[in-house]
């Protein structure tokens, strides 16, 4: 997937006329991961093909498939045990990534039984999409201007620098403002 910014964004981002295009590329393309591991959403829009396991028709949501991607835009198809179903009259689905049986019937219970091929993410002219991209210009701005992520006190004028307890030359964290700021997201 791609990052959610270019080397150029984090330039800008930097208010610096240029950076290093590799190490750039590098942590934009890695705070992107840590943006999408922390939502456990994709974010770009994509067309996904899953398979889900059945539950036992005895199950309250035997007739329920809860989808791993949000929001949805779209359902292209849902198979069960390899019948595809038809929308409106045996299936519904949400934004929210919920497909229901509306024929009453559950689905299959086999592992692996129903698949079902979908549209989801955000454009990126919305404002998911843009928190994304913002969250993900700060963690790598972060790493880009302190790559050993040293912390500095100034007392009376004087200023000491001193490394974490453990040198973390690199590493690329969300805080837990950058974590708030997904929450959108997750809804």
């Amino acid at each position: 997937m791609a990052a959610f910014g270019t080397a150029e964004d984090l330039a800008s981002f930097l208010q610096v006329p240029t950076v290093d295009r590799y190490t750039a590329e590098l942590l934009l393309d890695l705070a992107s991961d840590a943006v999408r591991g922390e939502t456990g959403l994709d974010i770009d829009v994509a067309t996904t093909t899953e398979a889900y396991d059945g539950l036992d028709a005895s199950n309250l949501y035997a007739g329920t498939v809860f989808l791993r991607q949000r929001p949805v835009t779209a359902v292209s198809g849902v198979s069960d045990a390899g019948v595809l179903l038809v929308p409106v009259t045996q299936y519904e689905w949400s934004a929210g990534g919920v497909i229901s049986r509306v024929d009453g019937l559950p689905f299959t219970d086999l592992a692996g039984g129903i698949l079902v091929t979908y549209t989801h993410g955000w454009a990126t002219n919305t404002r998911e999409w843009r928190l994304a991209r913002m969250v993900t210009l700060q963690v790598a701005a972060r790493a880009y201007v302190n790559p050993l992520q040293v912390d500095s006190v100034t007392v009376g004028g004087i200023t000491r620098t001193y490394p974490r307890s453990e040198p973390r030359t690199g590493r690329l964290e969300l805080t837990e403002f950058e974590k708030r700021r997904l929450d959108p997201l997750r809804r």
